[in-house]
């Protein structure tokens, strides 16, 4: 699950498992899958974000996953 969080200009990205995500910049998304939650490309999320975020920013995280292999729940 991410969520965008425009207030804070951040990303909460959490495993399905988990109760609470880990903050982080929206533009270390990828890197953080990758290398620290270690979520291989093809997995599925699932997006949210809070009415403060922009149109722009929002198109923009859920390019750089579909280019990085991930796959939006909302596609299937």
């Amino acid at each position: 699950m991410v969520t965008l969080d425009g207030v804070h200009h951040l990303c909460v990205v959490a495993l399905s498992h988990e109760e609470q995500g880990s903050s982080i910049a929206c533009s270390d998304i990828i890197s953080f899958l990758k290398d620290e939650l270690r979520v291989p490309s093809g997995a599925t999320y699932d997006i949210r974000a809070t009415p403060e975020i922009g149109d722009a920013e929002s198109a923009s995280v859920r390019e750089n996953l579909k280019i990085a292999g991930y796959r939006f729940v909302g596609d299937l």
